[in-house]
């Protein structure tokens, strides 16, 4: 699962995980503010490092595995 993000930069924006995940902008700020997805503050900007994808990324599969979907 790591291969699938090795062409992402390892500190993204939110916009970048949008696009990594093929999600829309809106649903990556909605996983942002939920907490579903844990990023770093640096001031006012939101920044997601790439370690953060892809354990929400094993995280969600795992769980996925669990609920038998």
């Amino acid at each position: 699962m790591n291969d699938m993000f090795r062409d992402c930069p390892d500190m993204m924006t939110v916009e970048q995980v949008a696009k990594a995940l093929h999600i829309g902008r809106n649903s990556a700020y909605r996983l942002v503010r939920d907490g579903s997805l844990s990023v770093l503050r640096i001031g006012a900007h939101i920044r997601i490092p790439k370690t953060f994808l892809i354990a929400f990324v094993h995280q969600s599969a795992a769980q996925d595995r669990r609920c038998g979907t």
